[in-house]
């Protein structure tokens, strides 16, 4: 069997997984085996082959992660059940508001330089027990 089919024939095995489990990282090994096969069908040694196709695989590497982080959601609304959801304004003092939700009474803060025209705002994030909130319009009930 020529070097090239071998190179392909894991690149489609790879590929084959890939569409299985959907994690990308074995579709940047596919892409580097593919490389490895197109050198190979050059005529490249394997010594050369082998070098571009781990070059071609990390970079393919990076760019899936920088990809994967940019598509990621923000680490202070992820799984965060409470963001989006209504707080009632009791009282502030030195900027730190009181708010009635879920029954108790929390400290929060508004971030965004919103004035409350009403006694209700909407939690936006979270920094430990205080929450972040805003008295615009979010577009969620």
């Amino acid at each position: 069997m020529a070097t090239y089919v071998f190179w392909w024939l894991l690149g489609l095995i790879a590929m084959i997984i890939e569409f299985l489990t959907g994690t990308f990282y074995l579709l940047v090994l596919a892409l580097a085996f593919a490389v490895g096969g197109l050198l190979a069908y050059a005529g490249f040694d394997t010594s050369t082959q082998a070098l571009f196709a781990s070059a071609s695989g990390l970079v393919a590497l990076l760019v899936v992660r920088r990809i994967k982080k940019r598509l990621s959601p923000p680490p202070d609304s992820m799984g965060d059940p409470d963001i989006g959801q209504s707080v009632t304004l009791l009282n502030e003092h030195q900027g730190i508001w009181r708010v009635s939700y879920r029954g108790s009474q929390w400290d929060a803060r508004i971030t965004d330089g919103s004035i409350p025209d009403s006694d209700h705002a909407t939690i936006t994030g979270r920094e430990g027990n205080c929450l972040i909130i805003s008295t615009q319009p979010t577009g969620h009930h």
